[in-house]
């Protein structure tokens, strides 16, 4: 039988299986997507919890897998990088000059 996602709504999603699961056995997979709108950060939690009949411990019943992504920003120039990429491109315009400037005879 397969995962029923449809009763949910986002950004909160629930899916269940009816089971029974027997001993040894695995569920299908389940393949969740989320798209995010940049920029900026975000965060995706997503939790599996399982009941089974007659369980007396609960505590073991749930896990948790966390996932973020800190928001981007442009790199950004030290002052001795930029003092370098000045003299570089100084460097680049006056051979560029050089080459292009008109031999004298």
């Amino acid at each position: 039988m397969p995962w029923d996602c449809s009763a949910t709504m986002a950004p909160d999603i629930s899916c269940t299986h009816p089971g029974p699961l027997a001993p040894g056995n695995s569920l299908p997979a389940l393949t969740l997507i989320a798209k995010v709108n940049p920029p900026g950060a975000f965060f995706v939690s997503n939790t599996a919890t399982v009941t089974t009949e007659g369980d007396d411990v609960g505590d073991n019943d749930s896990d948790t897998f966390f996932f973020s992504q800190a928001e981007r920003t442009a790199p950004v120039l030290s002052d001795v990088g930029l003092a370098a990429l000045i003299a570089m491109l100084t460097l680049v315009a006056y051979f560029g000059f050089l080459r292009t400037a008109p031999k004298k005879r």
